[in-house]
């Protein structure tokens, strides 16, 4: 029960955040670009502005280990980076992520720690 009402939450303020984004990048769009020479700026705003959202996402997250990632700009793109302890922690980032940079492209560079606890390896015979 109480993992349901974490995730609606969490649900909530992914919805929030997204909306945010939307008012900010309308206002974005709607800043006249009167040279050439500002577009490259203007395109240098918006990844930053999409590095700040993903970065807010994964803060916002449930999972401690997603609120210890990294966000950067890279290639037009967004990055995540850092070390998390499952493949599915990795998924989570970058759906995550993916939620609220709209149509950036993301570099999903966060690695697995490998090492298992004794408990958590599998048995052999």
């Amino acid at each position: 029960m109480l993992a349901l009402l974490e995730r609606d939450s969490f649900v909530r303020s992914a919805r929030e955040l997204h909306s945010t984004a939307n008012r900010i990048t309308n206002t974005i769009v709607a800043l006249p670009t009167p040279l050439s020479s500002n577009s490259s700026q203007a395109e240098i705003a918006q990844l930053e502005l999409s590095r700040r959202m993903a970065k807010d996402a994964l803060d916002a997250s449930p999972y401690a280990e997603l609120r210890k990632l990294a966000c950067s700009v890279r290639n037009g793109g967004v990055m995540i980076s850092g070390r998390v302890s499952t493949y599915y922690l990795k998924q989570i980032a970058q759906a995550t992520v993916k939620r609220v940079t709209l149509d950036r492209s993301i570099e999903n560079q966060v690695e697995v720690n490998s090492h298992r606890a004794p408990s958590a390896q599998r048995w052999t015979r």
